[in-house]
C-alpha cells in the first residue's frame, strides 16, 4: 500500500496490529476519538482511515457496537 496523505499511514498502521493478532474477530477497534488522541491527529482522519480498513475487508460497522475486526476469509 504505497499511498500519501496521513489517514493512510493511520490505516497501514492499523493494519498492522490487526496482523499482529492484536485483535481477535469480533473485537472493536478502539473509539474514533481514542484512535484520534493516540495518533495525535482528528477524527475525519480516523475516519478515512477506517474507510480504508472497511474497503479492504478488515473492519465493518455495526450499528451500537462500533468498528469491528472482520475475520480473514479463508481461501482454498
Amino acid at each position: 500500500m504505497s499511498r500519501s496523505g496521513y489517514y493512510h499511514r493511520v490505516a497501514e498502521d492499523l493494519i498492522s496490529r490487526i496482523e499482529d493478532g492484536e485483535f481477535t474477530p469480533g473485537d472493536p477497534l478502539p473509539k474514533q476519538i481514542e484512535l484520534a488522541a493516540s495518533y495525535q491527529t482528528s477524527r475525519l482522519t480516523i475516519q478515512k482511515a477506517i474507510q480504508i480498513l472497511i474497503t479492504e475487508g478488515y473492519v465493518y460497522v455495526k450499528k451500537g457496537n462500533g468498528t469491528l475486526y472482520r475475520p480473514p476469509k479463508v481461501r482454498p
